[in-house]
């Protein structure tokens, strides 16, 4: 029997985890690229601006417990999208951001509902395409980029 799903379906939580999957994986990608570059905390304490206020006070946080991460590691979605386009790694707009931050939040936190009426399926699908063909674009060009030497855990 092949059952029909509706759009209320898409609510669900076992769904939100599709949804947060692109988000997580563009959020990597451009993390993963960002070491790549050797990119170092003062450059993206630039590129995040006011952001980097916060984000530093959680990096502090994580290095009392030993935990050293670089500073965009800390930074709220948003913000890692703005100094991602700081970065020259992304062309998103600040509707796209807005968009893109909008699905995270909502499929990370089961505050709400993605999906409210029949027009929000459209905006999901949006969210998700654009998050896929920016991380998949990012991914090709790290393979084309020379790395750096990955440093190990101590």
């Amino acid at each position: 029997m092949v059952g029909l799903v509706d759009a209320s379906d898409l609510n669900k939580p076992i769904s939100c985890l599709a949804w947060l999957e692109p988000m997580l994986e563009l959020e990597r990608a451009i993390l993963d690229l960002v070491a790549d570059r050797g990119i170092g905390d003062e450059q993206q304490a630039v590129a995040l601006g006011k952001a980097a206020i916060s984000a530093r006070s959680w990096q502090r946080k994580a290095q009392d417990h030993d935990l050293v991460l670089p500073l965009l590691e800390y930074a709220q979605f948003p913000s890692l999208l703005r100094a991602s386009r700081s970065l020259e790694i992304t062309k998103l707009s600040d509707d796209e951001i807005d968009l893109l931050n909008e699905v995270r939040k909502r499929a990370a936190h089961a505050g709400g509902a993605i999906i409210r009426d029949r027009s929000d399926c459209a905006r999901l699908k949006q969210a998700l395409g654009l998050a896929r063909r920016v991380a998949s674009s990012i991914s090709k060009h790290r393979r084309s980029v020379p790395t750096r030497p990955k440093r190990s855990l101590k």
